[in-house]
């Protein structure tokens, strides 16, 4: 894997005051850390941007002694 498909498949998560990076694990699950989503509760939503393409995540579970998360896109 490089640079380039690292880059691919990272999104920029905004989350109320809080912004962070997420990363694609599978088709419609991203990983990020607990901090970056701490604003929002679990169920919540979330938007992330992919170079320019926005969308919509859902928190579906937080880890907050590991600091992680896991993200489900939403159908658009």
């Amino acid at each position: 894997m490089d640079l380039a498909e690292i880059k691919a498949a990272c999104g920029l998560i905004s989350a109320g005051p809080t912004k962070g990076t997420g990363y694609l694990v599978d088709t419609d699950r991203m990983a990020t850390c607990a901090h970056v989503v701490q604003h929002v509760t679990q169920g919540g939503t979330v938007n992330v941007n992919f170079q320019g393409v926005l969308r919509e995540a859902t928190v579906l579970s937080m880890d907050q002694a590991n600091d992680c998360a896991i993200l489900r896109l939403n159908l658009s």
